[in-house]
């Protein structure tokens, strides 16, 4: 009996470039154990027994994301990047951002109304450097803030116009010349 040719032989995987160079950089940073790197063995097999090309677009069903994990009240940790508190007024609370363990940036977190139950958070400053992976740290960042809040619906911040292309890229969308939001 001939085998289809669109069956997948056992444990082969297609995968493009990118998505293998971005799953070797998972393995040595983000990789706590040897059993993440059997579970997306796993998943890899699975998602390829169709014999497709694995993409980038694959990756989150590849690499399931640690959930956030409240290592003490004053820090927040997903993944690679923390959150941990320096400074906290009923103002605003000013956050420094370590990626593996490194400083990377800062954030300076505003409740819109000073109510708990306000919907909306005001980005007040915003420092991750230009040699950082940005649109990385800032995806994780908003992650922890929408986890520590729950009920922000929206992340608001001022932008100066040579900045506005990154914050789009980043998901922001613009409500005016300078305000951006990030909808949950």
């Amino acid at each position: 009996m001939a085998k289809d040719s669109t069956e997948n032989p056992q444990d082969v995987l297609k995968l493009n470039v990118p998505l293998f160079i971005r799953l070797i950089e998972y393995a040595r940073e983000d990789a706590e154990t040897d059993m993440d790197l059997h579970d997306i063995a796993e998943r890899l097999t699975k998602l390829s027994l169709k014999g497709s090309l694995l993409t980038m677009d694959d990756y989150d069903s590849i690499v399931i994301p640690k959930k956030v994990v409240n290592t003490e009240k004053s820090e927040l940790r997903e993944s690679k990047i923390v959150l941990k508190t320096m400074d906290e007024s009923p103002e605003s609370t000013i956050y420094l951002i370590t990626k593996n363990g490194r400083p990377v940036g800062g954030i300076e977190v505003t409740n819109v109304s000073g109510k708990p139950s306000d919907d909306e958070l005001m980005l007040l400053d915003v420092k991750v450097p230009e040699d950082e992976n940005r649109l990385e740290v800032i995806n994780y960042t908003l992650r922890l803030l929408y986890k520590k809040f729950p009920n922000i619906q929206k992340i608001s911040l001022t932008v100066n116009a040579d900045n506005s292309h990154f914050w789009v890229k980043a998901g922001a969308q613009r409500i005016s010349d300078n305000l951006y939001t990030f909808f949950r």
